[in-house]
């Protein structure tokens, strides 16, 4: 059973520049590690709210995953983590019409890890992973911000393109067993913790984050004193900022939190 988006990975050309263009969208790594990727790797986390966080990467081994993707298509989002209680049964049900990398799991110091690659997904690597005793958990209590320089609350959407949005909507479900809705020319994928997946019709792949807030108006004085490009109109949720995916490597969309 698939119980949650479990994080988001990034990847980055330099570990500390990505550190310094994240605190300017008002997103602050931590716990810097040096010990992972065989020793190829710096890596750290930064909280979304919703138990779900931002794996931020910079990984130099030209055989690695994160590497490769670099290479070919350059800093930015590079896949999702879903959680599941049951990874042999995930993978099992995923190899009825896709390959596994590898075709195996890995036992990492995360969690049971198994990738789907982008073109027998949905144009983007997905991992799937299952805790185990000695994984990282989400701090409890939870912290009372997410965000040092905004006034962020939770991941709301993570964004994706795609040429047939119904088409990469059915194709999610059909791997992991979610469900999805078309929304208007959108497919939307929901996770149990409130955050979801969407589809929008363009170039596949991974493109922004939606973060909601209690205070937009606050954010946009926050992100236009730290000298954040900001961009203020209105989606479909009502008012909005945008930050280009210039800063951090992607796009970050904050927009005002749904009091329903």
């Amino acid at each position: 059973m698939i119980l949650r988006l479990q994080h988001i990975g990034t990847a980055h050309r330099s570990h500390a520049s990505a550190a310094e263009r994240l605190r300017q969208v008002g997103l602050e790594p931590a716990e810097l590690r040096t010990d992972q990727g065989r020793g190829f790797q710096l890596d750290s986390r930064k909280l979304l709210g919703n138990e779900c966080w931002l794996h931020v990467v910079h990984n130099w081994n030209p055989e690695a995953r994160v590497c490769q993707y670099l290479r070919t298509i350059g800093e930015g989002l590079e896949h999702i983590a879903i959680e599941t209680d049951d990874i042999e049964g995930a993978v099992a049900r995923v190899k009825e019409s896709a390959p596994i990398f590898e075709d195996r799991i890995f036992h990492a110091a995360d969690g049971f890890e198994a990738f789907v690659y982008p073109e027998d997904a949905c144009g983007f690597t997905v991992e799937l992973i299952q805790p185990h005793a000695s994984s990282w958990n989400w701090p409890d209590p939870p912290p009372e911000r997410v965000s040092p320089l905004l006034s962020v609350t939770h991941l709301a959407e993570v964004v994706a393109g795609a040429a047939d949005p119904e088409a990469a909507g059915r194709r999610f479900e059909e791997l992991f067993d979610t469900g999805f809705a078309m929304d208007g020319a959108s497919a939307r994928v929901p996770f149990a913790n409130d955050c979801v997946l969407r589809f929008q019709p363009g170039r596949p792949g991974l493109r922004s984050l939606v973060l909601e807030t209690a205070d937009l108006d606050g954010d946009r004085r926050a992100l236009e004193a730290a000298g954040t490009p900001v961009e203020s109109g209105s989606g479909n949720h009502g008012q909005e900022l945008r930050i280009p995916a210039s800063v951090a490597g992607f796009e970050v969309v904050v927009r005002r939190r749904n009091s329903a």
